[in-house]
This record gives structure tokens, C-alpha cells and sequence, in this order.
């Protein structure tokens, strides 16, 4: 998805949820902010999670993200999980001097 493309959504875009790619939405707000969501289902229910603001994570970035977290639900792992020891490692790599990578 382009810039020009998510500028498109946001041209036309009320206040909610939109659908960008497969399982990637982007979230407008009633009071203007926007932000990236990925939605899955796991044991039966749905389940919404942020992958950060239209501001700070491209496009390119929440598409990246969103097909990780559908690999680890594919593995029958729990995306919420896999993002939080995602970012225990980058903590870890930082503490250890390395950058450790970031999402946006």
C-alpha cells in the first residue's frame, strides 16, 4: 500500500475502522488521530491489536507487521505474546548496546 493509497482512506474516511490489506486496518478516530490495528481471530474470538500511529509506522511497516503476526498465528502462536518478546529482545539488544531493530 503507497502513501498515495492510504492518503485515498483518509480522504474519504469517517470515523472507525477501515480495511487496508488482510487482516491490517486503519483506525480514524472521532477526534483526528489514526492509527494502524490489526484484527485475527484466535480460539474463536476476535481480537483487535495496535501497531502504532499513521504518524510513526508506514504503511509498508504495518503491512510488514501484520503479515509477521499472521505467520505466528499460522504457527498457533498468540500474537500478543509474540510482540511482547519481540520487544523484550529489542530491550534486551539495547541494554547490551545493540539497536535491537524498531517497528516504524
Amino acid at each position: 500500500m503507497s502513501s498515495s493509497e492510504v492518503a485515498a482512506i483518509l480522504a474519504t474516511a469517517k470515523p472507525g475502522q477501515h480495511r487496508v490489506d488482510k487482516s491490517l486496518y486503519l483506525q480514524v478516530r472521532e477526534h483526528g488521530s489514526r492509527s494502524w490495528l490489526f484484527r485475527y481471530k484466535r480460539n474463536g474470538r476476535s481480537h483487535w491489536l495496535g501497531l502504532g500511529p499513521l504518524d510513526l509506522v508506514s504503511a509498508a511497516t504495518a503491512k510488514k507487521e501484520a503479515m509477521r503476526l499472521r505467520l505466528v498465528l499460522l504457527d498457533g502462536g498468540d500474537p500478543v505474546q509474540a510482540r511482547e518478546a519481540e520487544r523484550e529482545r529489542r530491550l534486551a539488544a539495547r541494554r547490551r548496546g545493540g539497536t535491537g531493530g524498531h517497528l516504524g
